[in-house]
């Protein structure tokens, strides 16, 4: 198949958009697709034999704008396509009119919830404007004209398929990983020597991205309950973001600042070797999030088989459901560390957890499952 993939996503920094837009691309292409990467200049490419890069300029980065001359592009370059991959953004409606128009299929692949974006707080009224006006106008006209929409949440297939009244377009394929470098450490204290953390005993830990929500959430309360418990254990942070400056000084000020350590930004290389090393991963994300995006890192923990406990919200559930994360009622301080204790003191239950978090990685999570099905969509609907 030769597929425009239509990425509004600035492929030269490093987070889970680059990643996602990536895997699929490169996927389908090493199964001999021609894939035509469409994206705003100056935003990047991906080198490979079957991927071309194609940089559509535009002088004001506006969505709406630059979707727009896209489209164009696409009406002029219709027989050189038999399907259109388009990951969802602001103002993308008239690419799928253009695909609509000239008879070619196409996928929309939602990657976050547009309602609790543009639901932030009033010093991003900017945002929260440009989110209302593409919610209350253009939004439902691409959900009507899409062909397949793809949700990385089942949360977003609830919010998404209720504006057009039809479940039966929507398919659910979450955010995957890649389960050959994320794999369990066969020996964990020669990585905590590395890794200069062997003083620690249990040792807990965040890895990803440290978000505005991480300085007020309960993590840090958690920690402190338990390291009454347990005087050795110790627990890393481990990542760059918004909200790393704030809760370093928030951890500054606390009572218990020697058991926490902070890393990072690292190499995804040096992530994988931190969440090998750890017990336990513990995990919190605002609820809107869990329930909207696919928080990546879970998928990071399963896939190195270290057990989880997080807030009883949004995808947590999914992963609870499979067995490799015990959630916390209603995501409190005391909960979690309750949760994280009955853990640390079964070894037994924390092995099996490991073990199905692998199984349910490889099985679910691999980008090559995710790819496939994936490919699996776009012939169904070009045979159609």
């Amino acid at each position: 198949m030769r597929i425009a993939y239509f990425a509004y996503t600035n492929l030269n920094n490093h987070g889970a958009p680059r990643i996602h837009v990536r895997a699929i691309a490169e996927g389908l292409a090493d199964r001999g697709h021609e894939i035509t990467l469409i994206v705003p200049a100056g935003f990047g490419g991906i080198e490979h034999k079957n991927i071309r890069t194609v940089e559509i300029a535009q002088r004001n980065l506006i969505s709406l704008l630059w979707a727009r001359k896209a489209s164009n592009w696409l009406s002029q370059n219709r027989g050189n396509f038999d399907a259109v991959y388009l990951r969802e953004f602001y103002y993308s409606t008239s690419i799928v009119k253009a695909s609509n128009d000239i008879k070619l299929p196409i996928i929309l692949e939602i990657n976050g919830s547009l309602k609790s974006e543009k639901n932030v707080s009033a010093e991003k009224l900017k945002y929260r404007l440009i989110g209302d006006f593409d919610w209350n106008f253009f939004l439902r006209r691409r959900l009507k004209r899409a062909d397949k929409i793809i949700a990385v949440t089942p949360g977003l297939v609830d919010e998404y398929s209720s504006l057009i009244d039809d479940r039966e377009k929507f398919t659910f394929l979450p955010n995957g990983v890649d389960i050959n470098l994320f794999a369990p450490a066969m020996e964990k204290h020669k990585l905590r020597e590395e890794l200069d953390l062997s003083r620690f005993n249990p040792l807990l830990g965040a890895v990803g991205s440290i978000l505005p929500y991480h300085i007020e959430s309960p993590i840090l309360t958690a920690i402190e309950i338990l390291e009454k418990k347990y005087p050795d254990l110790g627990f890393v942070f481990v990542g760059g973001g918004p909200g790393k400056e704030a809760l370093m000084n928030k951890v500054q000020n606390s009572s218990f600042k020697d058991k926490i350590i902070f890393r990072g930004p690292v190499p995804i290389e040096d992530s994988v070797k931190y969440i090998s090393s750890l017990d336990l991963a513990l995990a919190w994300s605002a609820k809107s999030s869990a329930i909207g995006g696919w928080p990546v890192r879970l998928s990071a923990y399963s896939a190195c088989g270290i057990p989880i406990v997080g807030p009883d919200w949004g995808t947590y559930r999914i992963f609870e459901k499979a067995g490799v994360l015990n959630c916390a009622k209603r995501g409190t301080a005391e909960n979690l560390a309750k949760k994280a204790k009955d853990i640390l003191e079964n070894p037994d239950i924390a092995e099996e957890m490991g073990l199905k978090g692998r199984k349910y990685a490889v099985e679910n999570l691999s980008w090559e499952s995710i790819v496939n099905r994936t490919e699996e969509i776009l012939f169904e609907l070009v045979n159609n």
